[in-house]
């Protein structure tokens, strides 16, 4: 994937944007129009053509040119700080970003998160930044700024970070954004780096800081209620009762003696023999805090059409227990349905 540092390396910025005086094309105008969407269209902004492939189709005719530099840019990766000035050189950039991604604490400084505000056409907004925040613990004073200066027309936005705290704290902070459809605000698991099963003693520390209270439901759905709009909704939360890491980690980790300890394999923290016995259990309990939390959720946001929940005791590669919502017949009311993979 380029960055615009790449675009600016291999092409001048006038050599981009400059007029030059062309015969007319010998094709209509609506079939070089549908040649240049099927050429250029992005599906994301991984998988968007590569910038020569988009120039040299650019330098065939005047009116690809001018064709082509908004549609590559739909999709906008800032991968560096830099990017930011790179881009804003270039006339009109700001009005054609659709999609921005932000994988990178470093490529969000204080100064840029007033950009933001100029992207005025943007849709979808993924900010990555959980890889960071140990050495940059301002990540979330950063995500509170933009979500001040995103543009209303913002209608997704995906958060991925790694502290429970700011799980917390970046649910009233999205709210702002009063045209969202689609919110993801998902606390990335992964931060045990150790093999094998005494990795486990410092993973759930982690996750007991993101279990929530039985009514989290009534929280939340208050926190969101100004999202009248809002069809989709992942929360990197877990509603398991709060003894469940203590639990799992007495049952199945040898840093605790004294407890009855179920030989682990090489990979115990990731077979599902480990935690069987958590699942009797705690996983009725979970799932019906979940259910509970999402039809409250969907009592409060009229849009709302599916709910996902980070959880223990699902068999999904995502790690999530997902709910649709039924509101099909008036006479029932709201139905929630646990969603389970074909």
């Amino acid at each position: 994937m380029e960055t615009v540092c790449d675009v600016i390396q291999h092409h001048s910025i006038n050599s981009i944007t400059c007029d030059v005086h062309q015969g007319p094309p010998s094709l209509p105008f609506e079939l070089l129009e549908e040649v240049a969407k099927q050429a250029l269209s992005a599906a994301s902004a991984e998988g968007k053509a590569q910038w020569q492939t988009a120039a040299g189709f650019g330098f065939a005719n005047h009116m690809f040119r001018k064709a082509f530099l908004p549609a590559w840019f739909r999709s906008f990766r800032v991968r560096e700080a830099k990017d930011w000035e790179l881009a804003a050189s270039i006339p009109n950039f700001y009005y054609w970003v659709r999609e921005l991604a932000c994988h990178s604490y470093h490529a969000i400084l204080p100064t840029h998160v007033s950009l933001f505000a100029n992207f005025i056409g943007l849709r979808r907004v993924q900010i990555d930044i959980h890889r960071h925040y140990p050495s940059n613990p301002t990540c979330l004073g950063v995500f509170h700024d933009l979500t001040r200066t995103l543009p209303p027309s913002v209608q997704s936005l995906d958060y991925t970070f790694d502290s429970a705290s700011q799980l917390q704290a970046a649910i009233p902070m999205a709210a702002r954004l009063t045209n969202l459809r689609r919110l993801s605000l998902n606390c990335c698991k992964l931060t045990c780096h150790g093999r094998g099963f005494q990795a486990l003693a410092g993973r759930d520390r982690f996750l007991a800081q993101l279990h929530i209270s039985d009514k989290y439901g009534d929280t939340i759905s208050k926190e969101l209620a100004p999202l009248k709009s809002l069809q989709s909704l992942t929360v990197g939360a877990f509603l398991g009762p709060r003894s469940t890491v203590q639990v799992h980690a007495t049952l199945h980790c040898a840093l605790f003696p004294g407890f009855r300890i179920i030989a682990p394999g090489s990979e115990c923290h990731l077979t599902s023999d480990v935690c069987m016995e958590c699942d009797d259990f705690f996983g009725t309990r979970t799932l019906q805090n979940e259910m509970a939390a999402s039809k409250t959720l969907a009592e409060a946001l009229p849009a709302l059409q599916n709910v996902r929940w980070s959880s223990w005791f699902t068999h999904r590669k995502d790690g999530f227990n997902s709910f649709t919502i039924d509101r099909s017949d008036p006479a029932v009311g709201i139905v929630v349905r646990k969603h389970f993979e074909k």
